[in-house]
């Protein structure tokens, strides 16, 4: 399976051994009350988890009022639903420092394209906002990119992030990833990596989410994915003329009780439908 590194604040994470993790840069966020386990009734504690695929900078599909209209759309239901995790992927780096304000949260932005034109020539892939945790620690992982030389400033390469989190509810984990390799084998290849890579970092009793637009629907998921409940009801793409399948998905361990959710979908956003659920891991 493929490496990864530590997160850091400098913007650049350190290179493993054989294959150098992507860059990542972290917004510190408001200074907030460190969580505590939660100790009074698990029914009141309710993780709230986002996925939202802006289509910040793909032309092809989106126009520039189309991606404003989505950072829009994404921080009306977050703020609106109190989300705790937000998993964002297709977000130029100037979205995603503006993104942290008007949520009022920090987070974490992986890089999958060093420079993108159409993010005025700065940095291009995927972030976490977290206002329900604290992170406590981070990784970020290159996943497999046939044909591919992720050191290229201009080549975009798939990534996968994983944060840690102190939340109402214990430890938590979050992660984000979006998916696709050209070859349809090799995105269910990178989806094998994906939680794979999620399960082996997250230590046992973490309660754990992955989030994230996969380019796959649900039967060419892998076999693993089948231990895991997903929180998004309906299809989710292409919002134009109207959605016709699911491929964005937000996958939470069978722990808990589970509220499932409609994608919201509106045709002057995103080529994606904004997605989200309810989590209760600690109830029994």
């Amino acid at each position: 399976m493929s490496t990864g590194a530590a997160v850091t604040t400098t913007g650049v994470a350190a290179a493993a051994a054989e294959v150098p993790a992507p860059p990542v840069i972290t917004i510190a966020g408001p200074a907030t009350p460190r969580p505590a386990p939660a100790v009074m009734s698990t029914a009141a504690v309710s993780a709230k988890i986002h996925h939202y695929n802006i289509c910040n900078a793909k032309r092809e599909a989106c126009t520039i009022e189309q991606a404003a209209t989505a950072r829009d759309v994404l921080v009306w239901m977050a703020v609106a639903d109190g989300a705790w995790f937000i998993s964002v992927n297709e977000i130029c780096v100037t979205s995603f420092r503006t993104l942290a304000d008007r949520l009022n949260s920090a987070g974490t932005f992986v890089v999958s394209k060093q420079r993108e034109t159409n993010c005025g020539n700065q940095e291009f892939g995927n972030a976490i906002f977290h206002p329900g945790g604290v992170r406590q620690d981070g990784r970020a992982w290159f996943l497999s990119n046939p044909g591919k030389t992720c050191t290229d400033a201009e080549t975009e390469c798939r990534t996968m992030l994983c944060l840690k989190l102190g939340t109402y509810a214990g430890p938590m984990g979050q992660c984000t990833s979006h998916l696709g390799a050209g070859k349809e084998s090799d995105t269910i290849h990178q989806a094998a990596e994906y939680i794979w890579n999620a399960t082996a970092w997250m230590e046992p009793g973490r309660r754990f989410s992955l989030a994230g637009d996969f380019n796959l629907t649900r039967d060419k998921l892998p076999g693993a994915y089948g231990n895991m409940v997903d929180l998004v009801l309906g299809d989710t793409f292409p919002t134009r003329p109207k959605t016709n399948r699911q491929i964005d998905y937000i996958f939470v361990q069978a722990f808990g009780s589970h509220t499932y959710k409609s994608a919201y979908c509106p045709t002057d956003a995103s080529d994606h439908c904004y997605t989200s659920g309810q989590w209760r891991p600690l109830d029994t």
